[in-house]
């Protein structure tokens, strides 16, 4: 009985299935008529759409470039095909959610059908087991199938809702790309016409400035004076034209033919110039003045410079104000103005010393220091002291190198004048200040100022016959600059350790001033620099004449032979004339040797070699070689 119950069950559950697949089948047939008839539109829409493509393929090729904005409409279309793509998948989600709810139902049926099996007996569980896998495998083909026909139904809807919704507006969109297109080709059009406006322009420009610059340069093999601002009154170029002209004249050091161009811009010919430019040209104009060697001109445009922007506010104007300011003291102190180039000096210095800018700063420093100098051309050593410390007090605090160096040369300079005035306490003092401000300074150009400090510092002590602090002033600048890459400072430790061995011969250190010496010969002897060649001569030769007074005679005669061998060729009379001497002693130490033959080949040989020298050193040398070789 059981068995017959279990059999009509599944009778009826696969009915059910049967009956429930049939309506799905039919549906599907319908749905399949309704594709075809959808792929069908589909088609001719896409021929019309590619027809559509290739018109506006078309259209891009006479456009070029321009066609970038239709694809631009395109990417629009496509955003608003993706927003419907985005709705019909959302109705897919929905309708995804409704087979999942009758999935469920279907799964709750099933389940309460295995409730009803589990009852039967132990001895057909196998039998059940296996008719609810199959009812199992029924009931999810059911639920895919279902499935997957809702998913084609609703891709179908989707793609004939695109299709009739591009069918319906296809021609509003070509519409639309039309009057894109239009746009487009009237804004490009408008500036094809710009640039070939303004190409032309530029073209005639260019054309112009050519035929200026040729009428200039012809101008060269003319009269030049022939040659002014008022012939080119005319022409069309702009300020800016001229400032590029003018510049380019001036890199090329056309200086005659630059002048015109700045006499162009600071004459009437334009309506309005801007200050800064205006002072440009002033600036230019005074250059190629004292480039072609026109000092009274220079100094007008000065004038003309300061004049005119003496009160501007504007701090690159200011600089040009200042420099035309410096430049123009320096040029009438070229012409030997000192006066004037002393009051000069003192308009910079009030209108500009409180000025902040570094460059004016400078300027202000150097004419500070320039009219120092010029009141000691004029004899003024009191009034020029002053000067030096009002540079040095106001700028000896300045961060600036370049102003840096004008306190360390108003140093110096201040030490110099009180030498002038016999004030030798006063000049040391000066000079220590300067050597312990600027000792360990980098600058090179500081480094000169507090080496000639050092060494004028021994030279004073000296005269006053303070050798020992002579010699300790010497050491200082030869520890301190020994190694020095400058020349000028070498020049100085050169001099200041032949110094040295000077003031150990006369404080007795004979054996010491002999070191000096070959410190000296040995560290410059390979020197070329002609100074430097002279003091290693006088180190050999005052070496020679040490080494006499120790009465080491064979010593001394090599030292001479030395000096003779290295410089016996050179063409300095300095150094001839220590050669000459060199000789002369070898020809007095041979006698006191005993080796007469010796000293009147030696006195022989001198006079042959300068015999006809007109230097009046070798001269009196020579005779007194003469007057010995007769008393041999």
């Amino acid at each position: 009985m059981r068995l017959f119950l279990l059999l009509v069950s599944l009778c009826f559950i696969l009915l059910q299935t049967s009956s429930a697949n049939e309506p799905l089948q039919n549906t599907g047939q319908k749905h399949t008529q309704q594709l075809s008839a959808i792929q069908t539109k589909m088609a001719v829409l896409d021929e019309q759409l590619k027809q559509q493509k290739d018109h506006a393929k078309g259209i891009k090729q006479q456009l070029g470039g321009d066609f970038k904005k239709l694809e631009e409409t395109q990417t629009n279309l496509k955003i608003q095909l993706a927003n419907i793509s985005n709705q019909i998948i959302q109705q897919e989600k929905v309708l995804n959610f409704q087979l999942a709810k009758q999935e469920q139902s279907q799964n709750k049926e099933l389940n309460v059908f295995d409730g009803r099996i589990s009852d039967l007996s132990y001895e057909l569980n196998f039998y059940s087991i296996l008719i609810t896998i199959i009812a199992l495998i029924l009931g999810f083909s059911t639920s895919f199938i279902a499935i997957y026909k809702a998913k084609s139904e609703a891709n179908i809807a989707s793609k004939k809702h695109m299709s009739e919704w591009l069918k319906n507006n296809s021609d509003e969109l070509i519409a639309q790309a039309q009057v894109t297109f239009q746009e487009i080709n009237q804004e490009l059009k408008g500036k094809f016409d710009k640039f070939e406006r303004d190409e032309s322009e530029r073209m005639q420009k260019f054309s112009e400035i050519r035929q200026v610059k040729a009428k200039l340069i012809d101008s060269l093999s003319l009269d030049i004076q022939s040659l002014t601002y008022k012939s080119f009154e005319h022409t069309r170029l702009n300020v800016d034209d001229w400032l590029e002209i003018g510049t380019e004249l001036f890199s090329n050091n056309q200086f005659s033919l630059s002048i015109i161009a700045w006499d162009v811009i600071t004459s009437n010919i334009f309506e309005e110039v801007d200050d800064l430019t205006l002072a440009s040209a002033l600036s230019y104009k005074s250059t190629c003045l004292d480039k072609l060697a026109q000092p009274e001109a220079e100094i007008k445009t000065y004038d003309e410079l300061i004049t005119r922007f003496i009160d501007n506010d504007n701090d690159t104007i200011q600089r040009r104000v200042a420099f035309a300011m410096f430049n123009k003291g320096v040029t009438q102190g070229q012409l030997n103005q000192s006066v004037d180039a002393i009051k000069t000096y003192e308009v910079l210095i009030a209108q500009f010393k409180e000025f902040e800018n570094e460059a004016v700063q400078e300027s202000v420093a150097k004419a500070m220091f320039n009219k120092g100098i010029r009141q000691g051309i004029l004899t003024q050593p009191k009034e020029e002291i002053k000067t030096y410390e009002a540079l040095i007090t106001h700028f000896i605090e300045s961060d600036n190198e370049a102003v840096l160096e004008q306190v360390a040369n108003a140093m110096f300079s201040k030490g110099i004048t009180q030498g002038q005035l016999d004030q030798p306490k006063d000049e040391i003092k000066t000079y220590e200040e300067l050597i312990a401000h600027f000792g360990e300074s980098d600058n090179e150009a500081v480094q000169e100022p507090v080496a000639e400090a050092m060494f004028n510092k021994g030279v004073v002590h000296g005269e006053l016959n303070q050798s020992k602090e002579a010699i300790k002033a010497y050491e200082t600048l030869i520890t301190h600059f020994g190694a020095s890459d400058n020349e000028a400072v070498l020049e100085l430790v050169a001099k200041a350790m032949l110094n040295k061995g000077v003031r150990q011969g006369k404080l007795n250190q004979s054996k010491d001033a002999i070191k000096t010496h070959e410190m000296l010969i040995t560290r410059f002897i390979a020197s070329d620099n002609e100074t430097m060649q002279e003091r290693i001569a006088n180190a050999m030769l005052n070496k020679g004449v040490t080494q006499g007074q120790l009465e080491l005679p064979k010593e001394e005669i090599k030292t001479y032979e030395e000096l003779i061998a290295h410089f016996g060729e050179s063409g300095n009379e300095a150094v001839q004339e220590r050669v000459a001497k060199a000789m002369l002693y070898i020809g007095i130490s041979q006698v006191q040797l005993n080796l007469p033959d010796d000293a009147i080949k030696t006195y022989e040989g001198l006079i042959s070699r300068y015999g006809d020298s007109h230097n009046p050193e070798i001269t009196v040398i020579v005779l007194q070689a003469k007057k010995r070789l007769d008393e041999l």
